[in-house]
């Protein structure tokens, strides 16, 4: 990733003895440049306040904590010319994103009609309707920096079935979202088998991951092993990384092309994903859960057709199963035998997860 992309945080953190809270950050998008976000809280007032180089957006909230309902109360925003309309549309989600985040007992966000603006700023006020569900809002793909394409793979015969056209994958960067509760900005993004060989090399042979993945081979052979991913369209590798750091190492897949489609009813449209951390900085449970709810996050929004997440991990792999059912859209099927080992078959359906997944 290159320096202009890589996340320079810098956080300070207020806490008054009454409780009232402020909280400042700065993080670099890849389509905002650097942002600044000031996020301040009194009884039943939430105010937030982001910035680019040359816009600003202020926001203030009225909070219902018998509703779970947040109404936007004031807005306003500066610098903004009429070529900006996406930057403006993304700053506001950003400032949605902030408040869902940190103050997650709170479903919905209300634009009331006589919300004091001009006509322009409620165009943009009421991009994502007059109310703004939660679990709605967080499938908008534009603010998570998506790249999807509208090309597809031509049909194949897959276990004597025949598969829809799919998307090709995406090139790069795929997703990027700051984690406001941790202080850190999650991204994923596609392998290159060149550049990236000796981090997966050092990964994959490390004993701890060899155990699972059995992949502690020579680089030459794990060289070629990355190639036949990226040749092949039901599958792609992806690295992920905090603050631009790899920590991660991801294999997305259609499950109906895979070798989990025999061993359940694969819908044509489901997905799948493999997983390890290979750098121990980021080991932790607080870590696992900002990574694995964004990585399900992107996996749900690189086609919407998608209705179900899936996993088979190791049956005796009893901390991973632990840690995944830590989110409560994540349930274990059954358990059954693949050739090679014996697997937990585990389901996170689109529907619990963006109506139950609070995303850190």
């Amino acid at each position: 990733m290159s320096e202009a992309l890589s996340t320079r945080l810098q956080r300070k953190v207020k806490i008054a003895p009454n409780g009232h809270c402020s909280t400042a950050l700065n993080y670099e998008h890849p389509t905002l440049g650097s942002v600044h976000v000031h996020w301040s809280k009194i009884p039943g007032v939430l105010a937030v306040v982001v910035s680019n180089d040359s816009s600003i957006i202020s926001l203030s909230f009225r909070l219902d904590d018998n509703l779970h309902c947040a109404k936007l109360h004031q807005a306003s925003s500066f610098g903004y010319g009429p070529e900006q309309s996406r930057h403006k549309k993304m700053i506001f989600g950003l400032a949605i994103d902030t408040l869902f985040s940190t103050q997650p007992q709170y479903t919905q966000v209300e634009v009331p009609s006589n919300l004091q603006t001009s006509p322009n700023e409620r165009e943009h006020f009421e991009c994502f309707g007059s109310t703004i569900f939660r679990d709605t809002f967080y499938q908008q793909q534009e603010l998570w920096s998506v790249s999807t394409s509208a090309d597809s793979h031509s049909l194949e015969l897959v276990n004597n079935h025949q598969s829809p056209p799919r998307p090709k994958q995406p090139i790069g960067e795929f997703y990027r979202r700051h984690i406001p509760t941790l202080h850190k900005t999650l991204s994923f993004r596609t392998i290159h088998p060149e550049q990236d060989l000796d981090l997966f090399h050092n990964w994959m042979n490390q004993r701890r991951v060899a155990k699972m993945w059995e992949l502690d081979k020579p680089k030459a052979e794990l060289h070629q092993y990355l190639v036949e991913r990226q040749e092949d369209p039901h599958i792609f590798s992806v690295i992920g990384e905090f603050d631009g750091e790899p920590f991660g190492y991801f294999e997305i897949y259609w499950t109906k092309e895979d070798r989990l489609g025999p061993y359940y009813d694969a819908g044509d449209y489901d997905r799948g994903f493999h997983l390890l951390v290979g750098n121990t900085r980021f080991l932790g449970l607080d870590n696992f859960i900002a990574w694995f709810s964004g990585l399900t996050h992107a996996v749900f929004l690189l086609d919407r057709r998608t209705p179900r997440v899936m996993g088979e991990p190791r049956a005796d792999n009893r901390g991973l199963l632990q840690y995944t059912q830590i989110l409560s859209a994540y349930r274990v099927l059954k358990e059954f035998d693949f050739p090679h080992k014996r697997a937990a078959l585990v389901e996170c359906t689109r529907q619990r997860f963006f109506n139950q997944t609070i995303l850190p």
